[in-house]
């Protein structure tokens, strides 16, 4: 799906570079995914990487697992590798919800406890 130049336009007065938004879009529709350019813009400026959340929803929905951009998100966000996460979760043959949330709750005992 082809960004338009109205999106772009707000992309440039965000400084949200389309160039990273674009190859994260396609990556996700090549793996037969689906995803707004709202949301792609949305977790840049939140300060996440998209790329690396593109890549793990294409190796999650490339096994046919189920793929959920939000929790995606939240794992990227808490500073955690989604990518190598969303690949054990394909080698372990388990949902990537539960891998991911096992990791956030994992990682949040963690930090609550220092």
């Amino acid at each position: 799906m082809p960004i338009s130049i109205l999106d772009r336009l707000g992309m440039w007065f965000r400084k949200v570079p389309p160039s990273k938004v674009s190859r994260a879009l396609s990556t996700i529709e090549d793996a037969g995914g689906t995803i707004s350019v709202k949301d792609l813009e949305a977790h840049y400026l939140a300060g996440g990487d998209i790329q690396a959340c593109a890549e793990a929803m294409k190796t999650s929905l490339s096994v046919g697992a189920d793929a959920d951009w939000r929790l995606i998100n939240a794992v990227d966000l808490a500073g955690l590798d989604v990518d190598s996460l969303a690949h054990e979760a394909v080698q372990q043959r388990t949902s990537m919800s539960k891998v991911f949330g096992d990791r956030l709750k994992e990682h949040f005992r963690a930090s609550s406890s220092e």
